[in-house]
């Protein structure tokens, strides 16, 4: 079972690398507000029509965000707990440093796109 999760994570992996770079290289054209490019622009455009622009699902999103960024804080706190009462990185639950090294990836993938 865990022989599956991992080669199953990997292609789920190359998948989303494939995407971004398709994303960056098919159909790109200016139709993002005030003339930002988009991926996929006749896509992109065509679901914009249909769905259309609601502040209201803005709103949800942004408070959606700071949910998720409250949970990375959570977790963030716990790690230090850990530390601080265990008195060694070593003794620090694996899964929570594991985590905290997958939010730094995502950090810096974010800032770097």
């Amino acid at each position: 079972m865990k022989k599956k999760n991992i080669i199953l994570s990997i292609i789920l992996t190359i998948l989303s690398a494939a995407y971004t770079f398709l994303v960056k290289k098919i159909d790109v054209k200016a139709i993002g507000p005030e003339g930002t490019k988009v991926g996929f622009a006749k896509l992109n455009g065509a679901v914009s029509k249909l769905v259309g622009s609601h502040m209201s699902i803005y709103k949800i999103t942004e408070i959606l965000g700071y949910v998720a960024l409250l949970i990375v804080l959570i977790y963030g706190l716990i790690g230090l707990i850990q530390l601080i009462k265990r008195k060694s990185i070593k003794k620090v639950d694996r899964d929570i440093i594991l985590l905290g090294i997958l939010y730094l990836l995502m950090a810096v993938v974010y800032v770097a796109f």
